[in-house]
């Protein structure tokens, strides 16, 4: 058994106001610092031979490329593992400080988050130790996924079960957006996603990982569309314990994963669509470069989705790997707007309208597919 795996989990809590990500009518903008339940930055470190790789997942609505750059750049001189096999990915919470745009973070938090994600780092190198990675995808219950665009889709969460001599971690892959939790509501939380954690590692031991997928048009029930008035901690518990039951099912289903493990890094040079929200996304750039990653371990891949991925965005990437098992990684390594599958592209949608524009998603989308 050459393959090794090890974890780290640090806290990254703001301990003083900030502006609350998502929802941008949210009244006041700067709410006095109630915090309901922990953010946190988890990290997943494997290795086999001369491959390094860490996952960082981190409760926050996502981060700017600036701030990925930083944050990469800090593990590496931490933990000596290449800043581009370091890879980033954000849970979503729309309750967690604002480092998209950084509007009213207040001194000290970016160091605070780097102070985190280096200590969970250095905590998962270190507890590296002979691992098996067990994998398998099912089906969600109905309703507990939403398409809030109101189109048909199968939603699935995928699960990985790392052993060594015992459980060391289990890995949810799932796209519902963390947004149980209001405008209304204003506190720091993971939201369902540290529901989900906690049950998880109840049930199973070991640490929890949950890596957003395609949640770009996916909702938890609670709400009509984009109505996400009323919700709250009791919304976020019954969501989060309910996707805990389908990774236990998931578990249960794995089947073992080997072979060599391989990591990959390169860029795509995306152009930028004339507008207000492409502007401040890209910079005030005319063309930005997003970064791609993607991990193999035997039939198993870890791909990078550089924003928020639509549910037939996310298909498509996944379409494009017959017979793996695919871990779809968003908001990772960093955020560049929406992710709609630019076949489908609506001029007139919110998301599309959040976004790099139609031709910057077709060449992602092409980069990820290995379209010509």
């Amino acid at each position: 058994m050459s393959l090794a795996a090890g974890v780290g989990v640090a806290d990254i809590t703001p301990t003083e106001p900030v502006r609350l990500a998502g929802f941008f009518a949210r009244q006041p903008a700067v709410p006095p610092l109630v915090v309901n339940d922990p953010l946190q930055v988890r990290a997943l470190a494997l290795r086999d031979g001369d491959t390094t790789v860490l996952l960082l997942v981190l409760d926050l609505v996502g981060l700017s490329a600036d701030r990925s750059a930083a944050l990469r750049l800090a593990v590496s001189a931490a933990t000596g593992v290449p800043a581009h096999r370091v890879l980033p990915s954000c849970t979503h919470t729309h309750s967690g400080p604002d480092t998209l745009l950084g509007m009213d973070l207040y001194d000290g938090y970016a160091g605070l988050l780097a102070a985190g994600a280096v200590a969970a780092a250095r905590d998962a190198v270190a507890s590296l130790a002979p691992a098996s990675i067990g994998a398998a995808s099912v089906p969600l219950p109905a309703g507990l996924a939403v398409n809030r665009r109101g189109l048909p889709f199968a939603p699935r969460l995928t699960a990985l079960d790392i052993r060594s001599e015992r459980r060391l971690a289990t890995l949810a892959n799932v796209g519902i957006h963390p947004v149980t939790h209001g405008p209304d509501v204003h506190v720091v939380t993971a939201d369902w996603v540290g529901h989900c954690r906690a049950a998880m590692e109840a049930v199973h031991g070991g640490t929890a990982f949950v890596v957003s997928g395609p949640l770009g048009d996916v909702n938890p029930p609670g709400g009509a569309g984009y109505d996400r008035d009323g919700g709250g901690p009791g919304l976020a518990a019954a969501v989060g314990e309910r996707l805990a039951e389908v990774v236990a099912t998931a578990v249960g289903a794995a089947k073992p994963v080997d072979g060599d493990l391989a990591a990959t890094h390169r860029t795509v040079t995306l152009p930028v669509a004339d507008g207000l929200v492409p502007g401040l996304i890209a910079g005030g750039a005319r063309e930005v470069v997003a970064e791609l990653y993607e991990w193999s371990y035997g039939a198993l891949r870890v791909v990078s989705m550089p924003g928020e991925p639509l549910s037939a965005f996310g298909t498509a990437v996944e379409a494009a790997r017959p017979g793996t098992v695919v871990v779809q990684a968003g908001l990772a390594p960093s955020w560049q707007g929406y992710l709609p599958h630019p076949d489908t592209f609506d001029d007139t949608a919110y998301e599309e309208r959040t976004g790099l524009g139609r031709p910057a998603v077709r060449a992602l989308l092409d980069a990820l597919t290995g379209a010509t």
